[in-house]
């Protein structure tokens, strides 16, 4: 019951029923804390997207794409915001999902694939404010 307000009880509950002999056994949990704090994760994830969709910088989610060592060998697009589509002249249904090395290749030769894959295992922070990368069609 993702909402009740009766005889004074109000929440939500888990409701379970079975058959108890020729009756039947009812019991009630309590969800109400666990619904407030699923409905605040999507009210702040429905904040982030729209806060990030509205930048006109490109921003862009990846996932760690691994080998059978549990080495990082890429990485996939997660999730882009529409200016990270444009600047790359992609859809966002062809650029999810694809691979980093799909659409630059040149990360590795230019030590950027090796400095994510850092940031993934460390949880260090990376900030590069004058990068090289060979073969952008913007450079």
């Amino acid at each position: 019951m993702p909402y009740f307000n009766e005889n004074g009880v109000e929440g939500s509950f888990r409701l379970t029923a079975t058959k108890f002999a020729d009756g039947l056994l009812v019991s009630a949990n309590d969800t109400t804390a666990q619904v407030k704090a699923e409905k605040a994760l999507e009210t702040d994830r429905v904040t982030l997207r729209a806060t990030l969709d509205s930048l006109m910088d490109p921003h862009v989610l990846f996932a760690a794409v691994r080998d059978e060592r549990g080495q990082i060998v890429d990485f996939r697009f997660a999730d882009a915001n529409p200016a990270a589509c444009a600047h790359d002249g992609i859809a966002y249904q062809d650029l999810v999902g694809s691979r980093m090395l799909e659409h630059y290749p040149g990360v590795v030769g230019a030590g950027l694939l090796k400095q994510y894959a850092h940031v993934v295992e460390s949880g260090q922070p990376l900030r590069l404010d004058d990068v090289v990368y060979p073969g952008h069609p913007d450079r």
